[in-house]
């Protein structure tokens, strides 16, 4: 600390000890709020002698010390980076408003697809056991394949984790997820309940591994009849127009009330002002529904139907798995997160 110029020393947790007539595991039980090891006169005491002195805790060097830390890493894809969605932004807002309404401190940070898996594992495993985090979320993208590189860090390495399942469905190791293909159906069946005739769904081209959603709406439309198919742009950089000219053909063609699924809000917003300035058969009608419920979803034109897929609680339910009492490699935790569908006008 400077004053003037003169330079005043940094008082020592050992110093306050020697005042407060204690050990300096005491002090230092006191001053970390291990509160199981001192009676609370010895906790007033040494806090107190802590602040006439002037004392200044040294976080850094306390996570390390005792091997913990209120630091949370949290690790998500440069995929996301690149895609125009808000979701990502969502997650990672309400990750850091729970973590701080916990005492806990939040370190972004992304991740390229693992070239070296190992090199990767150590990466984490080293954060992990030098003490600087208490633990690490993660939040990959479908494509990247990581369930080898997670199961090890939880089975082998003991490393506490938590991810954020892109594919919706349980893990071998700490995850949290919900049932896509569930909603999916439900969504379904509400359109069809609604009595339109044709069923699309508007989504990114997939090869090796489909999205649960995706399958849900292929089995649904194999099984019920319903006239439709999967209409896909190329990568994450389509616009409102390329996704107009996957579109347009079946628009053009109408001859019976029609709904698209759209794979999230963003593209079901920019299908609403699409079909807000094009032209169109206006005997018919032409529904959207989209994923996520972003809050600009109830503003369109008009409101946008939605699932509503709850970011704070998969915040929560993440930071939760993080705070267990101890690893259970036969059985670990898998939250199943709820969604549900808002109506509103676009259907």
């Amino acid at each position: 600390m400077y004053i003037k110029g003169i330079t005043m020393k940094k008082v020592t947790i050992k110093e306050v000890a020697n005042k407060a007539g204690v050990s300096v595991t005491t002090a230092s039980f006191a001053i970390n709020g291990v509160n199981s090891r001192v009676s609370d006169a010895t906790r007033d005491k040494v806090l107190k002698v802590a602040s006439q002195l002037g004392y200044v805790k040294d976080y850094n060097a306390c996570a390390l010390r005792l091997k913990q830390s209120n630091t949370i890493l949290l690790v998500y894809s440069e995929y996301y980076l690149e895609e125009p969605n808000a979701s990502t932004t969502q997650f990672i807002t309400e990750i850091i408003k729970y973590a701080q309404r916990n005492d806990k401190t939040v370190i972004i940070n992304t991740t390229a697809k693992f070239a070296d898996s190992e090199k990767a594992i150590q990466e984490f495993v080293s954060a992990y056991k030098s003490g600087q985090v208490e633990g690490i979320i993660f939040i990959p993208a479908f494509e990247e394949n990581y369930d080898e590189i997670f199961k090890r860090l939880y089975n082998e390495y003991s490393v506490n984790i938590a991810v954020i399942s892109p594919d919706g469905e349980p893990k071998k190791f700490p995850a949290c997820y919900s049932d896509y293909y569930f909603y999916t159906t439900e969504c379904m069946n509400l359109i069809v309940n609604k009595g339109y005739k044709e069923i699309y769904y508007v989504s990114m081209q997939y090869f090796d591994k489909k999205p649960s959603r995706m399958i849900a709406y292929e089995d649904y439309i194999k099984s019920s009849g319903i006239k439709g198919k999967t209409l896909t742009y190329e990568n994450i950089y389509r616009s409102k127009y390329e996704l107009w000219n996957i579109v347009e053909p079946i628009i053009k063609n109408q001859s019976s009330d029609i709904a698209f699924v759209c794979w999230n809000d963003v593209d079901a917003i920019n299908l609403l002002d699409l079909l807000n300035i094009k032209s169109h058969n206006k005997n018919y009608r032409i529904g959207v529904i989209g994923f996520d419920d972003m809050h600009i979803s109830a503003s369109t034109i008009p409101p946008l139907t939605t699932v509503h897929y709850s970011f704070k609680n998969v915040a929560k339910a993440a930071l939760s798995i993080l705070d267990k009492a101890e690893l259970d490699k036969k059985n670990p935790p898998n939250i199943d997160v709820p969604c549900r569908i808002v109506e509103r006008e676009s259907l």
